[in-house]
């Protein structure tokens, strides 16, 4: 555990060394280890200071011209986030019933083409707590070129496992 928020540098710090505790500290990387394992990722976790933080970075993925599809009951932030994406850089955001499985399929026929978009999932969503037919969601978002995230706040990585029904990206605040 580091128990400190600043560190100590003399001048410009090599590569790789920690320089900002936002940025990393001795404790994220084994953290980071750890969660990807639970989440049964190939790739390393990325750990983040808020969940804030990395929803943000998984919406930076969609162009201007994209779209999200967005839980209509969904974390009030994310949500907020969304909302300001569409009025500032335009980005298409579409809020579905989660629980509706073709109405998210014909939501991400209908937004936009091209492999532009993201389908952003909470399940279940907080805090109405609907459950989506995730597998099923994923497979139709990857058949159409979209890219998938699935906040798992609520389920975890011991209740449900997204990063196993397909290339899709796994939330966990």
């Amino acid at each position: 555990m580091v128990l400190s928020s600043t560190y100590v540098s003399q001048g410009e710090p090599p590569a790789g060394d920690l320089l900002y505790a936002r940025m990393g500290t001795e404790t994220w990387s084994p953290f980071e280890e750890a969660l990807a394992a639970l989440e049964g990722a190939t790739l390393p976790a990325l750990v983040f200071g808020s969940g804030l933080a990395a929803i943000a970075a998984v919406f930076a993925q969609v162009p201007d011209d994209g779209a999200i599809v967005v839980p209509q009951h969904a974390y009030q932030a994310a949500l907020g986030l969304a909302d300001e994406l569409e009025r500032r850089h335009g980005v298409r955001i579409v809020r579905v019933d989660v629980e509706d499985t073709d109405a998210v399929v014909a939501a991400l026929d209908d937004a936009t083409g091209d492999g532009r978009g993201l389908l952003w999932l909470e399940s279940p969503t907080n805090p109405m707590l609907e459950v989506a037919d995730v597998p099923a969601l994923i497979a139709a978002a990857r058949d159409r070129g979209w890219l998938t995230a699935v906040d798992n706040t609520f389920a975890t990585p011991l209740g449900q496992n997204p990063l196993a029904w397909g290339r899709t990206s796994s939330c966990t605040r």
